[in-house]
């Protein structure tokens, strides 16, 4: 009963306290597997985005932001959002560090808990972009005028489980005439966005719509709001990359 209140006053595993080497133990990513194991199944994910606290604070040498009350270098917060000095603009609490080996992005934050690990591989990330004709295409079909209600709309009803919704039902959902809520999905499956497919229907075939892939475009759209907020939000931020991002 004694040896883990020893082994913690002297701030060593039990192991170690008999001796064992740190190579007797398994290795760390089967650890922390076995440890997400054991959480409910429910939980998991918010559990693997709480541990990226720990992985934060490993990156970069932290001691200038430690609370001297608590020892506490950071907590998740119960909000996300804060008032940022400028009137009334209230906006994410972010926190990142960028250094030559790659970039982590996250907020900290029961409400929005988003942590995004990005690390350079050899050849460097431009390697793994699109074409910038893919990405034109794709930013000018979500620049039309309605088209984001669209896609926000098509993200908040039965397209997002896969099901085909024909242009009628989107222009009658999001309050646009049929004409164009057609031109609007015809672009948004060219850039990619939709999926579509031919149904027969009183002798007639209709074109009908599904978005392709919800799971990526709400990380898209958080990230796209990370970069709208520009510098004017954050709990924290470490950047020592010298290199530039795309090379």
């Amino acid at each position: 009963m004694l040896l883990p209140i020893l082994a913690d006053k002297l701030g060593v595993t039990i192991d170690e306290l008999f001796g064992r080497s740190a190579h007797d133990s398994k290795p760390m990513s089967d650890t922390i597997r076995d440890y997400l194991s054991s959480i409910p199944g429910d939980k998991r994910l918010y559990e693997l985005f709480a541990l990226s606290l720990a992985m934060f604070s490993g990156l970069e040498p932290m001691a200038g932001f430690i609370d001297d009350a608590d020892k506490t270098v950071f907590q998740i917060r119960p909000s996300a959002y804060a008032n940022v000095g400028f009137g009334d603009d209230i906006s994410w609490l972010r926190t990142l560090v960028a250094d030559d080996s790659g970039i982590m992005l996250s907020v900290f934050a029961e409400d929005c808990p988003m942590t995004l690990i990005l690390p350079e591989p050899g050849c460097g990330y431009k390697h793994n972009l699109a074409t910038e004709e893919e990405y034109t295409k794709l930013f000018a079909a979500l620049g039309r005028k309605n088209a984001m209600k669209v896609v926000l709309w098509l993200a908040s009803g039965d397209s997002a489980g896969g099901n085909y919704i024909h242009a009628s039902t989107v222009s009658q959902g999001v309050g646009i005439s049929q004409d164009e809520a057609e031109e609007i999905l015809s672009d948004l499956e060219s850039a990619g966005l939709l999926g579509a497919m031919n149904i027969g229907y009183e002798s007639k075939s209709i074109r009908a719509y599904s978005l392709n892939d919800c799971c990526g475009l709400v990380p898209f759209l958080y990230l796209a709001r990370w970069i709208l907020l520009r510098n004017s939000a954050m709990y924290c931020a470490i950047c020592n990359r010298k290199k530039p991002y795309l090379k």
